[in-house]
């Protein structure tokens, strides 16, 4: 996704990562042992931070609807309790209509991207912090749990384009959906009214009621002109603006509609 509501928090790894280095360096023998306590610190730290990751992405997609739905999501998921392996994230998106097709797509995509398997790094960061903050034990490196960290956190943006990037995704296609079907009915529209001309031609119909198809044709032709720009918007729309655009696309097809209906009722009311 180009808007990402986790990437700032991600990236705060970055900057722990080096502070830790920098204050126990790898292969001094004095700071051997701080070094492994701050492997144990680095993945507590991760695992905090992915669980509010896990938080951000489902009061986004709450967002994106209602303030009171994002209130009670908010509330209900305050505390994960550390659910956040791959099968939660899944129990998740199906819950709230993502799609877990999209998150195993994405899962493969950034498996080939970094070339190793992303789910396994990020649940061995998982696993890693149960240890040190249940048994006291640390069990990975502090180096090995900065690397399972730059491959497994893509875990979450995948999920996170999953739960809000299809949301982005599905609006994208109820536009274009919509801009077909008014196309369609616009171009019935056309044809009715070279036909009412033509009875106009034999004296079937009246010149103010050819006028008053030709103001509904205007108005579906300037519909028309608003959804070529909605689809131009569309292309690097937000989620956000993905669903406005939505509800304009619907608008200018209710016009589109009414103006057809009018056309069509007025061709029939011959003389």
């Amino acid at each position: 996704m180009k808007a990402s509501c986790i990437k700032d928090d991600l990236s705060k790894i970055d900057k722990l990562y080096a502070d830790l280095d920098r204050l126990a360096p790898l292969g001094k023998k004095e700071t051997r042992e701080i070094r492994s306590e701050f492997a144990g610190l680095l993945v507590v730290s991760l695992a905090a931070i992915y669980e509010n990751c896990v938080k951000k992405v489902l009061i986004g997609y709450a967002d994106l609807f209602h303030e009171k739905f994002s209130r009670q999501i908010e509330n209900k998921y305050s505390y994960l309790n550390s659910k956040i392996k791959r099968t939660s994230l899944v129990e998740y998106l199906v819950h709230f209509d993502g799609s877990s097709n999209h998150f195993d797509k994405k899962i493969k995509y950034y498996d080939i991207k970094m070339r190793s398997d992303i789910v396994k790094n990020y649940e061995q960061l998982i696993t890693s912090r149960h240890s040190y903050a249940h048994a006291n034990k640390v069990i990975t490196s502090l180096e090995a749990a900065y690397k399972n960290h730059r491959i497994g956190k893509y875990v979450l943006y995948a999920f996170e384009e999953a739960l809000i990037g299809n949301v982005l995704e599905e609006n994208k296609k109820l536009v274009i959906s919509t801009y077909d079907q008014s196309n369609k009915i616009h171009a019935t529209s056309e044809t009715n009214f070279q036909a009412s001309k033509s009875l106009l031609a034999v004296g079937k119909l009246t010149e103010k009621t050819i006028q008053d198809c030709e103001h509904h044709l205007k108005s579906s032709s300037y519909s028309m002109e608003k959804l070529n720009e909605i689809l131009l918007q569309l292309k690097d729309a937000t989620c956000t603006e993905s669903i406005k655009l939505v509800r304009s696309a619907q608008e200018e097809l209710e016009n589109i509609i009414l103006s057809a209906q009018s056309i069509s009722a007025l061709k029939k009311n011959k003389i």
